[in-house]
């Protein structure tokens, strides 16, 4: 921690964290930074130097989530000059909080980033503020110091990878309307849905190999959807899918690729319990498992959308267009 020295790990004296992600700017785009070509041979980049206008959401009696960001320029040498934007997300109690706990709460959001990345995201950067830690010159209140965390990320995520703006499930614009209710929901149901954001998470990050695990966070995280959110007495597996893909039917990508129940509910006890060979008989493995997984991502997807307070409608576009922009050749898309 660069700014700041802590007695202990109890002690409560932030009010605010602000982080940011990678490719955050293409998730939050305010067009700041505008280019206008007058003709073949003039353009003229303009910027204006200041905040976006924030986007503030109320998630409780005393937390606030803020979307913002900023744009600028610089000189990189006398020829060249950078036109930057940066956007980040912050999240301030209206008292004095743990370090841990803001970090938990600004996870969550991490969490619901990844959740549109459809891959595990990282912080890129996070600074932490104490609203009474300001300097003051000439009778002038200036801004928080921000203090500055040092940490090692848990996921890998690197630009090489070729993450771009078509990966995304959506950004803010498709859902700049409802973004408050969204957020409102994504916190209110985290201790329930958090298990299952986790495995959906996981799963659909990508990897370079595949094992019989990546099947079972898949199913486990549909059952525990079903179990958590819809009918606890249900223990079926059968019956939770077909329910599942009866309130489905209409999201088009969840549909057309509906594998055999028998199929998943042998795989699942196979993996799970570690049964014998030969004791269950429709149990997939190798491509055949990881094309069973595929099948399913789907409908853990319309899970996660529903809980968060999409219609079935705003699903299947969300789906068919994400799918139509990515492709998977395990998919049928049309």
């Amino acid at each position: 921690m660069i700014g700041k020295h802590l007695a202990g790990k109890e002690d409560k004296v932030f009010d605010k964290i602000s982080v940011s992600f990678p490719c955050f700017n293409d998730w939050y785009r305010d067009n700041e930074i505008q280019v206008d070509c007058e003709d073949d041979f003039t353009s003229t980049f303009k910027t204006t130097k200041n905040r976006k206008n924030p986007k503030k959401i109320q998630l409780n009696e005393k937390t606030t989530l803020t979307l913002n960001g900023y744009s600028g320029s610089y000189h990189i040498n006398r020829h060249s000059r950078c036109l930057y934007e940066e956007s980040y997300i912050a999240l301030e109690n209206t008292e004095k909080s743990k370090l841990f706990d803001l970090l938990v709460d600004i996870g969550w959001f991490k969490d619901f980033y990844s959740f549109t990345a459809m891959t595990a995201m990282p912080f890129s950067e996070i600074y932490l503020y104490n609203n009474d830690d300001y300097d003051i010159v000439d009778d002038i209140h200036y801004p928080p110091n921000p203090v500055r965390l040092i940490f090692e990320t848990e996921e890998k995520f690197e630009i090489k990878d070729k993450f771009s703006f078509h990966h995304f499930l959506f950004d803010f614009k498709k859902i700049e309307n409802n973004f408050s209710a969204i957020m409102e929901k994504w916190y209110e149901k985290k201790e329930k849905s958090e298990p299952i954001i986790q495995q959906l998470i996981y799963s659909v990050t990508y990897r370079r190999f595949i094992k019989s695990s990546d099947f079972l966070f898949v199913i486990q995280a549909i059952d525990g959807y079903y179990c958590r959110f819809i009918d606890s007495e249900e223990k079926k597996l059968g019956t939770i899918l077909g329910n599942l893909y009866e309130i489905y039917k209409d999201v088009q990508i969840v549909c057309k690729n509906k594998p055999a129940l028998n199929q998943v509910i042998d795989s699942r006890h196979y993996y799970s319990h570690l049964v014998p060979d030969g004791k269950k008989e429709n149990v997939c493995k190798g491509w055949d498992l990881y094309s069973l997984a595929e099948r399913l991502k789907p409908l853990l997807i319309s899970c996660i959308l529903t809980l968060i307070g999409f219609e079935n409608e705003g699903i299947n576009e969300f789906l068919s267009k994400y799918y139509e922009r990515n492709g998977n050749n395990f998919l049928k898309s049309n």
